[in-house]
């Protein structure tokens, strides 16, 4: 995503990253199909053995369990010179030990595509449709006996342009999301439709620095007028940031912009939300071995918590991946996430940390082994938890 939101030389610094040329060089050649040989199939299978010492993400009573991701993908990629069409599918099936309630099978079918355009332009296309399910750690579960489970259907129309020091981008994102019951809980009073339009106009002031603004406006559509609880929980909003963007070659690029944004919920007993709005990226290589990367943003979510309008969610996190080995990669994550739940007084704090390695054996094959940590500090009664997890994984690619 970040490859796609900068400027074109923005790629570069992501596309130097030592974690994506590490994979890259180690990428298999693929199966050549299609009519000419024009496109390339890529299967891969993964199995991860997971532990964690808290699988509900509750603060007493920690349930401990063991479980296996079965994870089957084919990716198939156009070879072209100009423009790109590419296709996915994949499932993952999780199997626990002792608590086959927690059982899910999430799957995902997805297509997108590039037009190259002469004279700087560009536009692209995604469609994909997953069924996923909720984790225990959201402040929406409803604590049935299976975790809850829906589908996503997600389109993406972009265009940009790039003439000089000038550009221009334009974003379209349709979002479907549809909730099964769960357990006796009716869940449709969370089915919703969003549309969001964003657009920016860029000027480069010196070679490798310049300045943007940035607009975005969305309507969020509940199927239910009132929910179960009596609310009207549709709305519209917009957000304006005006930014700046640093281009070093293909060392680093960063990105930063502050400005505001305003939701505005249809139910008159529910607050709006409003306030300062800000966007952070980073990717910089030091040295060939080592990547840092990072982000930082504010995003209004939905939420159907009883009295409150919205989740407003402030998160900043960095990553670093070092490469000791050729075929060695090893990274440190660290997160801070903030959810202020506007309408009651609800706000959680969430630091997660994930240290990990993969080796990767040729072209074919791979293994891996990651510790993660998850703690949520809330000033809500019982919503505090800790977590511990640890994921072996080995995999195969064609």
């Amino acid at each position: 995503m970040l490859a796609l939101a900068a400027p074109a030389a923005a790629q570069t610094a992501f596309e130097d990253s030592i974690a994506r040329r590490t994979v890259k060089d180690h990428d298999p050649n693929g199966l050549v199909v299609g009519p000419a040989g024009s496109f390339l199939l890529f299967p891969t299978f993964t199995i991860d053995t997971v532990h964690t010492d808290n699988l509900f993400a509750t603060d007493s009573g920690k349930v401990s369990d063991q479980f296996v991701l079965l994870n089957p993908t084919i990716a198939v990629r156009s070879d072209w010179d100009n423009h790109a069409l590419n296709l996915s599918a994949g499932a993952t099936y999780a199997r626990h030990r002792r608590t086959p309630n927690e059982d899910w099978i999430d799957y995902r079918l997805a297509a997108d595509g590039r037009l190259d355009i002469a004279l700087g332009g560009r536009a692209t296309a995604a469609a994909s449709v997953q069924r996923e399910h909720e984790p225990r750690s959201s402040p929406d579960d409803s604590r049935a006996r299976h975790p809850t489970r829906f589908h996503r259907f997600a389109v993406d129309l972009g265009g940009a342009y790039r003439r000089d020091a000038i550009l221009l981008k334009l974003d379209l994102h349709g979002r479907r999301l549809d909730f099964r019951d769960n357990g006796g809980v009716n869940e449709d009073d969370r089915d919703r439709n969003t549309l969001e339009a964003r657009g920016r106009a860029g000027y480069e002031l010196v070679p490798g620095s310049s300045a943007f603004v940035e607009a975005a406006y969305n309507v969020r559509d509940f199927d239910q007028t009132i929910d179960d609880n009596g609310f009207k929980r549709s709305s519209d909003g917009y957000e304006v940031l005006v930014g700046t963007t640093l281009d070093l070659s293909g060392v680093t690029f960063a990105e930063a912009a502050v400005g505001y944004r305003d939701q505005r919920i249809d139910d008159p007993d529910l607050p709006n939300v409003t306030g300062v709005s800000f966007l952070g990226r980073l990717v910089w290589n030091p040295t060939d071995l080592i990547t840092v990367t990072a982000h930082l943003r504010r995003l209004v979510n939905e939420t159907t918590l009883v009295d409150a309008s919205a989740d407003f969610t402030s998160t900043v996190g960095m990553r670093i991946d070092y490469s000791p080995l050729e075929d060695l990669l090893l990274n440190l994550a660290v997160e801070y996430r903030n959810d202020a739940f506007k309408g009651i007084a609800r706000e959680d704090d969430d630091i997660s940390i994930d240290l990990g390695g993969r080796y990767l054996f040729g072209r074919n094959f791979f293994a891996g082994l990651s510790y993660g940590f998850e703690h949520r500090s809330s000033n809500e009664f019982g919503a505090d938890f800790t977590e511990n997890r640890v994921r072996l994984s080995i995999g195969a690619k064609l």
